[in-house]
């Protein structure tokens, strides 16, 4: 650790800066491009989430590259728990709505420690 990591920034401030950095959006999304046409799968999915984290959305073209991003490194995971994570974040940014059941709230409920 550094001290700089004492107090980061919040996260949408300091993607907003990132995104200055950069250059601006624009040429933010450039680079996206070149990242997932170069198979910089992790580069692009990193920048793509400091467009998301700055502006909250990405827009069509922009999604499409970032599902791109998580599927292929879905794919290269060695762990189920990583893979359903890429997997799963890629089908919420699709739509899904992830809800429990009535039951597995009431059981979470039932065993929590009140302690």
């Amino acid at each position: 650790s550094r001290p700089g990591d004492l107090h980061p920034l919040p996260v949408r401030e300091e993607a907003r800066l990132m995104v200055d950095l950069a250059g601006g959006r624009q040429r933010l999304e450039e680079k996206i491009r070149e990242a997932v046409s170069g198979g910089l799968w992790q580069w692009g999915l990193q920048l793509c989430d400091m467009i998301l984290d700055s502006e909250g959305s990405l827009g069509e073209e922009l999604a499409t590259l970032r599902s791109r991003c998580l599927v292929e490194l879905a794919g290269r995971e060695v762990s189920a728990p990583g893979m359903n994570w890429y997997l799963t974040d890629d089908l919420k940014m699709r739509g899904l709505e992830v809800k429990p059941a009535e039951e597995a709230k009431v059981s979470r409920i039932r065993s929590g420690d009140i302690l």
